[in-house]
């Protein structure tokens, strides 16, 4: 009987030996929302009741919102922001966490990893690192004042084409 809870005992630290990963830190993923690709960060911190997240939604300038509820339990994860939510899980090296972002009846599969992502080349942030932006006025010859936004590329080792975009006062 003895040998019989020892083994159990044992299983038991085992199991939790497996699946106790360090899931604290910031994880970083990225995903196509219906065409828009956005960077998520989950920044998940251990309390004493349990765990927090925060995300940040760098493309969009959001940052630190809080979870509603996040849950780990033996390698799983879920997380939940109003209407949204995330389950995943965590494989046993703990490297990444792979799961289903669940959105609006829809979902996306999402890897979360701790190496940050390059900016999808529609952000603002990829636009604002190629170019710099002028905002300026431009007189027409009846003297109106057209709002004018000149985008040129930082990178003045080669000649650019212009592209001119004008529409009808």
């Amino acid at each position: 009987m003895k040998h019989f809870f020892s083994t159990i005992l044992l299983y038991f630290l085992f199991i939790n030996l497996i699946f106790s990963q360090n899931i604290e830190g910031t994880w970083h993923g990225i995903g196509d929302f219906e065409g828009n690709v956005a960077r998520i960060d989950l920044k998940i911190e251990k309390q004493k009741t349990g765990y927090t997240t925060l995300f940040d939604f760098p493309d969009n300038n959001y940052k630190d919102i809080p979870a509603d509820t996040t849950i780990v339990n033996h390698g799983s994860i879920e997380i939940k922001l109003g209407q949204e939510n995330f389950i995943g899980f965590i494989p046993k090296e703990g490297s990444n966490i792979l799961g289903f972002w669940k959105y609006s009846g829809k979902e996306e599969q999402i890897e979360f990893k701790r190496e940050k992502i390059t900016p999808p080349t529609r952000s603002l942030e990829y636009i604002e690192s190629k170019y710099s932006r002028e905002e300026t006025t431009i007189s027409m010859r009846d003297g109106i004042n057209l709002f004018t936004s000149i985008y040129a590329p930082k990178d003045n080792s080669e000649k650019h084409p212009i592209i001119l975009v004008r529409t009808p006062y």
